[in-house]
């Protein structure tokens, strides 16, 4: 049974747009939705080499999301679960 999409993501043309909590900043510039690309499996590859800690998951979600994993790490942890939980869609 597929999971309903909850309000704040947005599934389009295999991205995946995330409506945060509240805005961020991201590339010097106030944002309230980051869009998410669906992975490949060289993108797999690369996490795993990372491990498990919680900063490969940041440097993970950051190259999906085409940010740095600086602008990640600001996130409150809310938008974080936001973007995993995105992700969990793509792996379905």
């Amino acid at each position: 049974m597929k999971k309903e999409l909850p309000e704040h993501i947005q599934m389009l043309d295999g991205k995946a747009v995330i409506t945060l909590s509240r805005e961020a900043e991201i590339g010097g510039a106030k944002v309230k939705t980051l869009t998410m690309r669906e992975p490949t499996v060289d993108d797999q590859i690369a996490a795993e080499k990372l491990g498990t800690t919680g900063e490969a998951d940041k440097q993970y979600m950051a190259n999906l999301c085409m940010v740095t994993p600086a602008e990640v790490g600001r996130l409150p942890l809310r938008d974080f679960k936001r973007l995993r939980e995105a992700f969990d869609f793509f792996t379905d």
